[in-house]
């Protein structure tokens, strides 16, 4: 009788595979918890005064003679709650083209759904 060499085993990959698992596991479970801190929901209100900003500059433009001239130049905002002061100074032509520099103080309130100009002064 011949004998035959004996049948060779698989090696075993369990522990290997075991821990591939656990790697696995813990590395989504952390992605899982830093999804869910970055989707928390706290962050900071944001601040209304770039908008009190653009929608006086939208104000000052509607009283100009060329509109699309104006080139506006140091605003600044102060403000608190739904009332902001807007001031700052507007590069805009004229009715004879000249183009003239006018400062300007804009105060405007954020009624939700739209803002309201409460006066506009400064402009020449």
């Amino acid at each position: 009788m011949t004998e035959q060499p004996p049948a060779e085993q698989p090696a075993t990959t369990s522990g290997s595979n075991t821990a591939l698992a656990w790697l696995v596991g813990i590395g989504g479970l952390l992605a899982l918890l830093c999804g869910m801190v970055a989707l928390d929901g706290d962050d900071p209100p944001s601040d209304p005064g770039p908008d009190a900003e653009r929608v006086c500059q939208d104000f000052v433009k509607k009283r100009l003679k060329a509109p699309a001239s104006a080139e506006f130049t140091g605003i600044t905002h102060t403000g608190y709650g739904s009332d902001y002061t807007v001031t700052g100074s507007v590069d805009a032509q004229n009715t004879f083209g000249a183009t003239i520099r006018s400062t300007f103080t804009c105060q405007v309130r954020d009624a939700g759904d739209e803002w309201r100009l409460l006066s506009l002064t400064g402009l020449s």
